[in-house]
Order: structure tokens, then sequence, then C-alpha cells
């Protein structure tokens, strides 16, 4: 899995150029990169906000979907989202749609690990995140479906990685089969369906906000509650966090599933996110339920 390559180039002068030609009023304000991921990049404009670009045709148009959900979830959430203050629209030098959202200030949870006190606003976010009504959000192939359906994708990966000299341990193959036999228990509800730790933003411990929404959808909760498996070292206090979502034993061994998902994404070296690949091997080999 290597990084796709950006459809255009995208740098801080050609940013500059599309923020004042659109929205003179932040003409004054300093352009900084940021950060490029799979599908978009991130220019910090000024000290409060940010410009978010597609960087790839193929996946522009999760942006779209920022764009539409984010301002209704905004005030729905006890954490918050990057809603976006300006929307620009698409030019002959650049082809989609582009946001102006605010910027939050720390890390993310990559790098800066949550207080145990945050475990329970994660919790209480999830548990009303789930809640909306799910109503017309987008379809997505691959969030929030069942884990058969990821079945013959995992265990090729699992394959590569193999043939790369990187070893997968038979307890993660074993909890795979295990969750993959699970049926959801639950009705589809509305997911972030990326809730992995470089998208949540925190600073001193604290959550300060959950990002990247380009993935959300409607589907089984434990592509979500798989952040638990991800975030969460303690089992005890894992243990308890599910109770409070009030997880069924099913939801808990489809989270388990899909953080054999990850782990069979994060281990390839390429990934960008071997270090947390291996922290949920180590994770996932002590009693995980």
């Amino acid at each position: 899995m290597s990084f796709p390559k950006a459809d255009i180039e995208i740098t801080e002068e050609f940013v500059r150029a599309l923020v004042a030609t659109q929205f003179p009023e932040f003409s004054d304000h300093s352009v900084t990169f940021l950060s490029e991921g799979f599908d978009n990049a991130n220019f910090r404009l000024g000290d409060s906000l940010m410009v978010r670009l597609p960087r790839r045709t193929l996946r522009a148009v999760l942006l779209t979907q920022e764009i539409e959900w984010l301002p209704k979830l905004e005030h729905q959430l006890p954490i918050p989202v990057p809603a976006p203050i300006k929307i620009g629209k698409p030019t002959d030098a650049y082809p989609w749609s582009w946001t102006i959202v605010p910027f939050f200030e720390g890390n993310s949870a990559l790098h800066e690990s949550i207080s145990e006190s945050e475990i329970e606003k994660l919790v209480r976010f999830l548990k009303v995140l789930h809640r909306i009504n799910p109503l017309g959000t987008p379809g997505n192939p691959y969030r929030g479906v069942p884990l058969s359906s990821r079945d013959h994708d995992v265990k090729n990966r699992m394959k590569e990685l193999e043939q790369n000299d990187i070893a997968v341990p038979l307890y993660i193959k074993n909890l795979w089969e295990m969750a993959v036999a699970e049926h959801i228990d639950s009705e589809p509800c509305l997911i972030h369906g990326d809730l992995h730790p470089n998208n949540i933003i925190v600073k001193n411990g604290e959550i300060q906000a959950i990002i990247d929404w380009g993935d959300v959808t409607k589907g089984d909760p434990a592509t979500d509650l798989v952040s638990f498996w991800m975030l969460i070292e303690d089992s005890e206090l894992r243990l308890q966090a599910f109770e409070a979502y009030g997880a069924s034993e099913s939801l808990i061994k489809r989270s388990i599933g899909w953080a054999v998902f990850y782990i069979a994404v994060f281990l390839n070296p390429d990934s960008g996110y071997k270090k947390l690949g291996e922290k949920m091997l180590s994770i996932l080999g002590r009693k995980v339920i």
C-alpha cells in the first residue's frame, strides 16, 4: 500500500492565490503547509483556520461529504468537529470544492495519549453520534459493512505481509475468524467510519476535536468502537468503556474484527502506521474478552 501520488501539485503559493481570489478577507493571512494524507492536503491559514483541499480525483467526493454532514453534526456532538467556515469553488486551475475550517491546536492521538478521564468523553461522543438519524448518509462499501465482506481483502493483506517476512500471529488469524462469524445485532447507525488516532486531536491529554469525516456513513457501530483497541491499552479501562457504551458481546467481537482489519493495513511499512499496528498486535495478544 504505497502513498498515492497527488493528481495536482498543491503548494503554499497555490493555496495563497486560491484563498486571495475567492476569499479576499483572508488574503493577509499566512499560509503554511501542515500535512498531506491519502486524500487531502491541509494548510494552516493564519492562527485559527485551516485550508483543506482534495489531492486526488478518485477521493474528492469525500470532502463534499464533509461539507454536507459536518454542519449538521457540529451542534449535536459533545466534541468539536471541523465544520466548514467557507466553501471554495472549483476553478480552471483547481477542479474540486475545498474548505476553510477551524484549526484545532494539539497533536493527533497517534503522538499524544488521551488521559483516562477523556475515555468517558469519547464514549459519550460515540453514543451521541450513533443515535443521530443516519437518513441520507452516503453509502460506503468499505466502512460499516459486515466483516464477511472484508474477509477476502484481509486475508490477502495477511498473505502479502507474510510474503514480505512480516509475521501475522496465529491468534490474530483466529480472532479474525471469530469476528467474521458474528452477525450484526444492531440497526445501522451513523458512524464516523475512520476513527483511528490520527483523526483525534489531543492537547495536554484532552480531546480537542474529531477530524477527517470523509468516510461518514451508516452501518455497524463496531467500525467506530475499534478506536478503543487503538487508544486504550489498559484492559480494565477498555472493558469499562465498552460497558459504558452498552456494547453487546457480539459488538465487542466485531470491534476486534475491525482491529484485525486495521492491523493488516497498518503493518505494511508503507502505511505510516506500523508502530500503531504493532501496538494493536500487543493489545490483542492479551486476554481481550
